[in-house]
């Protein structure tokens, strides 16, 4: 039986998406994380998010580089979060419109 990475600080988890076998991210609460290693580890990407936010509902990704985290407020308002860089920062699609068509060009629309 192989070895269960140790929780040291459980939350809920509303979103999981993975790209392959290794790479992978899960969102809830207030928090985002990042695994390579198909979840042995993961890395808190929290610190990387752009603005304030009561709690992260889902996560998609269209590789390991692109993708979008959907944020909501207490008051009902929510946000769409892209990232270019594989979460390295997570920035407010109002306030970077070329940070989601830029991906989207590049592929052919049989791709999306």
């Amino acid at each position: 039986m192989g070895r269960r990475p140790e929780v040291r600080d459980p939350f809920a988890a509303f979103g999981l998406h993975s790209v392959d076998r290794n790479t992978g991210w899960v969102v809830g609460e207030e928090r985002v994380f990042h695994t390579a290693n198909g979840g042995l580890s993961w890395e808190d990407q929290t610190v990387n998010v752009t603005r304030s936010f009561n709690v992260l509902l889902d996560v998609s990704f269209m590789d390991a580089r692109n993708g979008v985290v959907v944020r909501g407020n207490v008051d009902g308002s929510s946000a769409v979060l892209v990232t270019g860089d594989g979460g390295d920062k997570l920035e407010t699609a109002d306030d970077h419109r070329a940070a989601v068509a830029g991906p989207l060009r590049r592929q052919r629309p049989t791709e999306l």
